[in-house]
């Protein structure tokens, strides 16, 4: 259980915001799998005397977390809730949402379910406020698939039909994707018609999703699903 929560919450921070524009630094931050990158890039950014950068520290902290390196969660989460209390920017709220899923995925492991279900109810609002506040934000509605369709496959929740409604607003999206995005539609639409037994429909959507982006995360989790599926 633990392990798919992790797995799918750092296909969030693989893919969220790869795609926007901005800074160099910004990019490295989210698309980095690596410790020790991770640690050099808070380096800079606790370094780093241009501007407010809270919201990449703590998405880099949180990053290391998804990493189980559970000793930097408050550290991301303090940076995320001081963000949002100070910018109300709805993409520091959704991370914050997810930390505080981290926190119930921690609990489980120490076995200390009651704790853990309702951290994982917690976090799962928040992200759900985040979107109510900027429902028109691609990257917010892939951090809700993630974690709805993590939290759906690991835990007694189920969030599939609210990953559905994220899903429909990137397929109403789609001209303008790129395509990671593309190829983590179609992985994640596949993941929900396997769960409805729609098999052939959801190898589909996995061999699209391995088509579209050959080189993402996503075209390799879809590849190790059909190696599944052929066993």
């Amino acid at each position: 259980m633990i392990k798919k929560i992790l797995v799918c919450l750092w296909l969030i921070l693989l893919f969220a915001f790869s795609c926007w524009a901005e800074a160099p630094l910004f990019d490295k931050v989210l698309s980095s799998s690596n410790i020790p990158e991770l640690k050099q890039l808070i380096q800079q950014l606790e370094q780093n005397k241009e501007g407010d950068v809270s919201l990449l520290l703590g998405i880099a902290y949180y990053n290391l977390c998804s990493l189980k390196q559970y000793q930097y969660l408050n550290q991301a989460m303090n940076l995320l809730d001081t963000v949002y209390k100070k910018t109300k920017n709805p993409l520091a709220l959704g991370y914050y949402g997810s930390a505080v899923t981290l926190v119930g995925a921690q609990a489980a492991s120490a076995k200390n379910l009651i704790v853990a279900t309702t951290k994982v109810e917690e976090g799962s609002k928040l992200i759900d406020q985040a979107v109510q506040l900027d429902p028109n934000d691609i990257y917010i509605r892939v951090l809700r698939i993630s974690n709805a369709v993590g939290v759906s496959e690991s835990s007694p929740f189920n969030r599939y039909d609210i990953a559905k409604k994220d899903l429909a607003f990137l397929k109403s999206q789609e001209s303008k994707l790129p395509d990671p995005i593309k190829s983590f539609y179609y992985l994640n639409q596949g993941k929900i018609l396997f769960f409805e037994k729609k098999t052939n429909e959801a190898i589909d959507c996995f061999e699209k999703a391995a088509k579209i982006a050959p080189y993402s995360i996503y075209a390799k989790t879809a590849l190790n699903l059909l190696d599944q599926l052929e066993e």
